[in-house]
């Protein structure tokens, strides 16, 4: 018996219905493609990691401003005590309740000296250096007082007179740094006391 042609095969097993067998190769770039998805898979993975570390540095960072934000601001501070009244102000309202006079216009009086020692601060007369002696700057300060008739208030005018004697002593007295000081102190206390009968 006679070998039958392959082509003869193939053309008998179409006319019966039946269809040559072909074998499944795949695509050439398949590896290829396989190649990426896992280089995008290792990608991911590296981009989940340093999103983590980023995370956890900024709670570290967030949390040590938080301490050391609660280190500079601690707890609340105190408030400061009231301030203890100038007893120079006591001293001085009851002088001017026993001066004569009306009382609106002893205010009015009052007003006009507390702007002579009010002037004597802002001016600094304590400071000034060619004022040697206790004498020269009570002169100084009473040149400011020109408004002001000699005959107003004199309790109060008396009682600021023994307060000035009682920091200065004696007119001859040196203007010393400290006694500078001491002046200006005591000028603004007298101003202050004088505002205050005011109120």
């Amino acid at each position: 018996m006679r070998a039958i042609p392959l082509a003869v095969s193939v053309l008998i097993a179409m006319s019966c219905g039946a269809a040559p067998a072909v074998a499944q190769v795949p695509p050439a770039d398949v590896d290829a493609q396989l190649s990426k998805l896992a280089e995008k898979r290792r990608l991911q993975s590296d981009l989940a990691k340093e999103t983590a570390e980023l995370v956890g540095q900024i709670q570290t960072q967030l949390l040590d401003f938080q301490k050391r934000l609660a280190q500079l601001t601690g707890p609340p501070l105190p408030l400061p005590p009231p301030p203890i009244d100038d007893p120079l102000k006591g001293k001085l309202a009851a002088a001017f309740k026993a001066d004569p006079g009306d009382v609106a216009a002893k205010k009015l009086d009052a007003a006009k000296l507390a702007g002579t020692y009010s002037a004597a601060v802002d001016k600094n007369l304590a400071a000034i250096p060619e004022l040697k002696t206790a004498g020269e700057l009570i002169e100084r300060v009473r040149s400011l007082d020109e408004s002001l008739p000699a005959d107003r208030l004199p309790g109060v005018r008396k009682l600021i007179a023994a307060e000035l004697a009682a920091v200065f002593k004696a007119h001859a007295t040196p203007l010393t740094e400290d006694l500078r000081a001491a002046a200006a102190a005591l000028f603004a206390r007298i101003e202050a006391a004088l505002d205050d009968v005011n109120k």
